[in-house]
């Protein structure tokens, strides 16, 4: 009886590690990736653990610690707190979720990033009616903190880098304060982290038309220097992507002029930036080309010749698709696929949502992966792998080894919870029974 229950466990531990490809996968958390190399991802996880709907996750890793954050609804009809859980050992066991911020509003689109003492930094929106106030607080203790100015009720997105000198840097679309109009502006604000007030923000750039900016995505370089990217939105179907170069000095960032970087007549519609620098100061830029809800392309390019860190002008490789066909949203909301961008060593990742070979019709995640800045793509990877369930706002972070950690919002039961997977390296051996 003992042999043939181990015979069975054994058993169903292979096929739970066989991938579609017919191969058996050991997972080793500790092995290096070889180039390229996104291993099987694991079976996703629910993070959150309620009756309301959780939405808009978002991931952070630090060493082997990850927090994931997302917004949360209440008894209180249409309002949303945050909430995070948290593991101690890279994804294998997962805390309760837990409260990190509780209001009468509507507490939405959490984002994280680590300060130089070791702790997590959050911005959020606070919304009520159509006022929209972002918001900054530690992730285990501290104060809420409010940067002004106001928005008029935008869905768009921020970001938050920190710079070598304990500076938190946010980015947000924004009107002037107490205007709530379009078009929105890029805003932008800092401060020390150990500083007890927010400065009012300024605009990067007030040319905007039409919607105008939004959709901001800020990393930073080596010489703490600031590089932003956003949608411009002049018209319907008029979107170009903008790169705006902050330089540093002493801790003061002044804004170089914002231009188009994405020219290319072909690309009709530029949308959803996202942007990532690697370890030799080359900028990582991801977006898609939206044509229609069932016609887009995902595009990539590259800062070239060292310019990112340098006073000049910063200039741009060819943009590449980084697979031929047109991916596609559902034909409800949301209609754009926003694409991702993260980065290990010379490996770059691109995560998405498809709903054009779900056999229902709903969003999956997708992922491919680069090792030749762009040239080649990978075949896209079903992460999700939810057929005919819809899955929704991905975010991932790639942790010290190289595997991938993604989450997600996926609907269960007429509502969202929060999915969580990581990829596996691994030796892939087939596996031997003996008597």
């Amino acid at each position: 009886m003992k042999f043939k229950r181990m015979l069975w466990f054994i058993v169903m531990l292979s096929l739970s590690l066989i991938d579609r490809e017919g191969r058996i996968g050991w997972a080793r958390p500790n092995a290096a990736p070889t180039a390229g190399q996104t291993g099987i991802f694991m079976p996703p996880a629910t993070l959150s653990n309620s009756s309301y709907t959780a939405t808009k996750p978002s991931i952070f890793i630090n060493n082997n610690t990850i927090d994931v954050m997302w917004e949360q609804g209440t008894a209180t009809i249409g309002n949303k707190d945050l909430f995070f859980a948290e593991s101690a050992n890279s994804g294998g066991v997962w805390s309760n979720p837990i409260a990190f911020y509780t209001s009468a509003t509507n507490s939405l689109r959490p984002d994280m990033a680590l300060d130089m003492n070791g702790n997590v930094q959050v911005i959020w929106d606070e919304w009520t009616g159509s006022i929209r106030l972002t918001h900054q607080k530690p992730l285990k203790s501290g104060t809420a903190m409010t940067i002004e100015p106001s928005v008029n009720a935008s869905a768009s997105a921020h970001d938050l880098v920190i710079s070598s000198d304990n500076r938190i840097h946010v980015v947000f679309p924004g009107n002037k304060p107490g205007v709530e109009k379009t078009p929105f502006f890029p805003y932008y604000a800092s401060r020390d982290v150990n500083g007890t007030t927010w400065p009012t923000a300024t605009a990067v750039y007030t040319a905007s038309t039409g919607t105008g900016s939004q959709y901001p995505a800020v990393t930073i370089d080596s010489q703490d220097n600031l590089h932003l990217v956003w949608q411009e939105q002049q018209g319907a179907t008029d979107g170009r992507i903008f790169y705006a170069k902050g330089l540093n000095n002493n801790g003061v960032i002044t804004w170089q002029t914002a231009v188009p970087i994405v020219t290319d007549p072909a690309i009709a519609n530029a949308a959803r930036p996202d942007i990532a620098i690697d370890q030799n100061d080359t900028l990582h830029l991801v977006w898609e080309d939206y044509i229609s809800i069932g016609e887009q392309y995902i595009y990539y390019a590259h800062s070239t010749g060292g310019t990112a860190v340098q006073t000049g002008a910063t200039t741009w490789s060819s943009p590449q698709r980084i697979i031929n066909r047109s991916v596609q949203a559902n034909n409800s909301l949301p209609t754009y696929i926003s694409p991702k961008i993260s980065l290990f060593n010379d490996i770059i990742y691109i995560l998405w949502i498809d709903s054009s070979l779900d056999t229902g019709g709903q969003e999956d995640i997708f992922l491919a992966y680069s090792d030749d800045l762009g040239v080649t793509w990978s075949s896209p990877a079903n992460v999700s792998r939810s057929a005919n369930i819809q899955s929704l706002s991905p975010k991932m972070d790639v942790d010290a080894t190289g595997s991938v950690h993604v989450v997600w919002q996926e609907k269960e039961e007429g509502r969202y919870t929060v999915q969580y997977t990581q990829s596996a390296y691994g030796i892939f051996l087939p596996v031997v029974m003996k008597p």
